[in-house]
C-alpha cells in the first residue's frame, strides 16, 4: 500500500520508522476495508492540514492526485478544515496543496462562482 501511495520514494524516515510504518500504517491502517482508498486519503488530507504537519501534507497531496483526486477537491478538503482547526491552518494547508500543484504543474482550479 505504500508503494501504491507514495511509489519507491524515501521519505527520509530511518529504516526502522519506515518499517514500523509501513506494517502499522499501510499494513493495518490503510488496508482495511470498509472505506475507498480516496475516501482514506481525503480523511488524511483533512487531519494533517488541521493538526499542520505540512511536510506530510505536501506527500499525501502528491499522492491524492496520482488517485484521481481533483485539485479542486482538495483544496475544498483544506478550506473545510478552517471551520475546525482555525482559519490560519486550512491557509497554511492550502499554500502546501498550491506548492505541489506548482511542483507538478498542475493548474490552480479557479473559484466557481456562487
Amino acid at each position: 500500500m505504500r508503494q501504491r501511495l507514495f511509489g519507491g520514494g524515501d521519505d527520509g524516515a530511518p529504516a526502522f520508522m519506515r518499517t514500523l510504518n509501513s506494517e502499522a500504517l499501510y499494513g493495518a491502517i490503510w488496508s482495511r476495508p470498509g472505506l475507498a482508498l480516496e475516501d482514506r486519503m481525503i480523511c488524511a488530507l483533512a487531519a494533517l492540514g488541521a493538526v499542520q504537519r505540512l511536510a506530510k501534507l505536501r506527500r499525501h497531496v502528491g499522492a491524492a492526485l496520482d488517485l484521481g483526486l481533483s485539485p479542486r477537491s482538495i483544496l475544498e478538503v483544506l478550506i473545510q478544515i478552517g471551520i475546525y482547526a482555525g482559519f490560519a491552518a486550512s491557509e497554511e494547508a492550502v499554500g502546501a496543496a498550491v506548492a505541489v500543484f506548482a511542483e507538478r504543474g498542475v493548474a490552480v482550479p479557479e473559484e466557481t462562482p456562487r
